[in-house]
């Protein structure tokens, strides 16, 4: 009887572990079974996109930047010649544009620019304004002047106030303005006058190299197209000259800061080719027969006389690099 018992006591606990085990299976998720909703989004993360460099930027060099869009390259127009300075704006001391160039006043005799005839006011030349501004008082500034905030070009700047080129006295350049080759001591007495009480100096420069055997003045915009003769035998009359084919004003060079005329370069053709030659405006007569600027040399001297090679203009911010014109003509 208890064998019996224990064998029964036994069956029960085995049918009791099996019944747990039986459980434990059944409360186990199995694998590959579980199904998402139709509607459940699954959120998925995007990849961090690292951008690459330009090419550009790759081939920046080390220690170097970008100049900033808009600021202008100095130099990229010479300030000294003369066909440019008649292109030029004027501002005033207050850094705004107040009118622009319409020409100048050639001094002959002491090889300058006198006046600058200014242009203010109107519009399309309709109730404009012109009044002659002595060199001294102005200041020609090359694009990128830190000092114009505003100007992205070569400019001249009012050296006084606005008011006294307001005020200055009317001169009428059509009528007015005497002949080549006249004499014109006092035909800007009044203006003179005016400018020296305001405090510019417009006196003539002290007589020395610059000074030439011409006499009176003329208007820029006249001497460029200007003709040029030769005077073979020097004497100046209208016999001996002759005039070379295609020989012609090519421009002036003008120093910026005094107004001195330097050179004024010839365009000419010789049996070596097409030459720019700079010559002082003291080697150049005025012929009123010929109505033409005259040469003062022999045709040897002339085809000898150094000249721009391949016809390009020099640096003129260069010193001394006009030595060797002023050299060969002295």
């Amino acid at each position: 009887m208890r064998k019996i018992l224990t064998i029964l006591s036994t069956l029960i606990i085995v049918s009791m572990l099996l019944a747990a085990c039986g459980q434990e299976e059944t409360a186990t998720a199995v694998p590959g079974t579980s199904v998402v909703p139709a509607d459940t989004a699954v959120v998925t993360e995007e990849p961090v996109v690292t951008e690459e460099p330009t090419l550009a930027e790759t081939m920046q060099p080390a220690g170097t930047e970008t100049p900033a869009a808009g600021i202008p390259v100095t130099g990229a127009e010479n300030p000294y010649l003369l066909s440019n300075q008649l292109d030029y704006d004027v501002w005033n001391g207050s850094n705004n544009q107040i009118g622009e160039v319409e020409d100048m006043v050639i001094d002959l005799a002491n090889s300058r620019v006198s006046y600058v005839d200014i242009e203010t006011g109107g519009f399309l030349d309709i109730g404009d304004t012109e009044s002659l501004v002595p060199w001294g008082a102005l200041r020609l500034a090359l694009n990128g002047d830190p000092d114009v905030l505003s100007a992205d070009d070569n400019i001249f700047i009012l050296q006084v106030d606005q008011s006294q080129l307001e005020n200055s006295p009317n001169f009428d350049l059509d009528n007015n303005l005497p002949a080549v080759g006249e004499p014109a001591a006092d035909w800007d007495a009044d203006l003179n006058t005016f400018w020296n009480d305001a405090g510019v100096d417009v006196s003539a420069p002290a007589q020395g190299a610059a000074t030439t055997q011409l006499q009176g003045v003329i208007l820029a915009t006249n001497l460029l197209d200007s003709d040029i003769a030769v005077d073979t035998n020097n004497d100046l009359t209208a016999d001996d000259v002759d005039f070379v084919d295609d020989l012609a004003i090519d421009n002036v060079i003008v120093d910026i800061d005094s107004g001195q005329v330097k050179f004024v370069v010839l365009d000419g053709e010789f049996d070596a080719g097409e030459r720019l030659m700079p010559v002082p405006l003291s080697h150049l007569q005025w012929n009123a027969d010929e109505e033409a600027f005259v040469l003062t040399t022999d045709q040897t001297t002339m085809e000898g006389a150094p000249y721009f090679e391949n016809g390009v203009y020099p640096d003129t911010f260069e010193n001394g690099w006009d030595t060797q014109y002023f050299d060969y003509w002295q």
